[in-house]
């Protein structure tokens, strides 16, 4: 019998945990690009680029826009490639997962995912849903691996 695992290397759940993502981030670079969700950008953009400046992390912060389209996963991995990011982190939730997971191979990064909401498996899994940019469906992605969620 042989079996597969192709979930993320490591989970965290924790009260309060989004403000230590430095202590996770640190160990798998210095530049990190973080694309949070559009509601959620306000709330912690401040925060999580105080965390990773104190942790003498370069940081890129951006908003998501809206939908995992082919546009805005080739527009996220040019910023990547462009603040030559090790690290791409996704804040939100299933798309913007996904977004970072894809944008993150193609830009030759580690991810890190910080969902928002509990009722997507984005952040554990290996397939990344894309969609139009009305939101209908289009394909899906088989990713190698997931480095980490915290």
């Amino acid at each position: 019998m042989s079996s597969a695992y192709a979930g993320p290397g490591k989970y965290i759940q924790r009260a309060g945990e989004i403000s230590r993502l430095s202590q996770h981030v640190a160990p798998l670079g210095r530049n990190v690009l973080v694309l949070i969700d559009p509601f959620l950008f306000e709330r912690f953009s401040s925060s999580l680029q105080r965390d990773l400046e104190d942790a003498k992390l370069s940081v890129h912060l951006e908003k998501f826009g809206g939908e995992c389209t082919l546009a805005e996963i080739a527009h996220v991995a040019a910023i990547a490639r462009g603040k030559e990011s090790q690290i791409l982190v996704g804040g939100g939730g299933g798309k913007t997962a996904d977004t970072v997971k894809i944008a993150a191979f193609e830009a030759n990064a580690r991810t890190v995912i910080v969902p928002t909401i509990a009722s997507t498996d984005a952040p554990c899994s290996a397939v990344a849903v894309r969609y139009t940019s009305k939101g209908v469906y289009e394909g899906s992605a088989r990713l190698p691996l997931i480095a980490i969620w915290s």
